[in-house]
């Protein structure tokens, strides 16, 4: 990996810290980030909120989300990327 630019041991003085919390559907992910935010202040970004805020808008990559949520089917990457965008 000749392309680092940065020495990993010094990662934590430069970036704030990420924490992802995955799961299914109803399964806590919400109540865990809550307590989650109230320990360490963090910022909590949901993706399904912002899913949600695509398809109520209207948007186009809230309508391709919301045939695959309506399918039952998980959002590709690609999509919840564009969202973060």
């Amino acid at each position: 990996m000749s392309g680092l630019t940065q020495n990993p041991r010094d990662c934590s003085k430069s970036e704030p810290l990420k924490v992802m919390i995955s799961g299914a559907p109803a399964s806590g992910k919400g109540t865990q980030c809550e307590l989650i935010l109230q320990k360490f202040g963090l910022v909590h970004i949901s993706i399904g909120d912002l899913l949600r805020a695509e398809i109520s808008s209207g948007t186009e990559i809230g309508n391709i989300a919301k045939e695959f949520m309506n399918a039952g089917c998980l959002v590709p990457d690609e999509i919840v990327t564009a969202v973060l965008d």
